[in-house]
């Protein structure tokens, strides 16, 4: 209520975790949030599936094994450098 919140919206956003099991609920007691162990390890296994796909898709394209890895090495590579500036 202090947010001005549609308590729908609410509801709808619980119900949203609750499908994709990042949180539960006990009856009487709340919502809690979920070990998204095995949760972080589907969408790992689901999202390599989708990178398969799409390089076997690019194959049939013409794109180049080098293409793909100098794309995954710039990607990384940007990925580390924020890390370093992070850590300084």
């Amino acid at each position: 209520m202090d947010l001005s919140i549609n308590p729908n919206t609410i509801q709808k956003a619980y119900s949203l975790l609750e499908q994709e099991r990042y949180i539960y609920p006990v009856k009487g007691r709340g919502n809690f949030v979920s070990d998204t162990t095995l949760l972080v390890e589907q969408t790992k296994k689901t999202l390599l599936e989708n990178v398969s796909r799409l390089i076997a898709n690019g194959k049939e394209l013409g794109v180049k094994r080098a293409e793909f890895t100098q794309l995954v090495d710039r990607i990384y590579r940007k990925e580390d450098s924020h890390d370093r500036v992070k850590n300084a």
